[in-house]
């Protein structure tokens, strides 16, 4: 994937295509990333999902200040969990230049990165929840 500035996911709190956009990170896969796993069902997140999850929470912070969703605390949480996992599994690679000199609007296009394949994680992730739907369905 090669980086980019973007149009999309904006600050703009008024514009229900940006929000939209925002909220568009809660609807795949199914459950928002929490799979339930194992014979007792235990509640695990995956992190790639709490990263997003605590960006979207920086982003209604900036639009909203009262929202109660992204509370001071709340964001707290997201800014320290955010700097753990960065560090934990930091990407590698080099950058040309200096970004801090850097003219976003001129400059739009960033190094090319390798990703992960998420396509097989979202199958995994949407058959658990699907078989813990039918599971909880039965017993509760």
């Amino acid at each position: 994937m090669t980086l980019h500035e973007s149009v999309h996911f904006t600050l703009n709190g008024t514009d229900p295509v940006i929000t939209a956009e925002w909220e568009s990170l809660a609807t795949h896969p199914d459950g928002f990333g929490r799979t339930r796993l194992g014979p007792d069902h235990r509640l695990f997140v995956m992190t790639f999902y709490h990263q997003l999850h605590c960006i979207w929470k920086f982003q209604q912070a900036l639009v909203e200040r009262n929202d109660p969703t992204a509370s001071k605390h709340h964001v707290q949480h997201c800014l320290n969990y955010l700097r753990q996992t960065f560090l934990c599994e930091a990407a590698d690679s080099v950058e040309e230049g200096d970004f801090m000199d850097r003219n976003f609007e001129q400059d739009r296009i960033g190094d090319t990165l390798v990703c992960r394949d998420w396509e097989k994680v979202y199958n995994v992730l949407d058959g658990a929840y699907a078989e813990w739907e039918q599971w909880s369905q039965k017993w509760n």
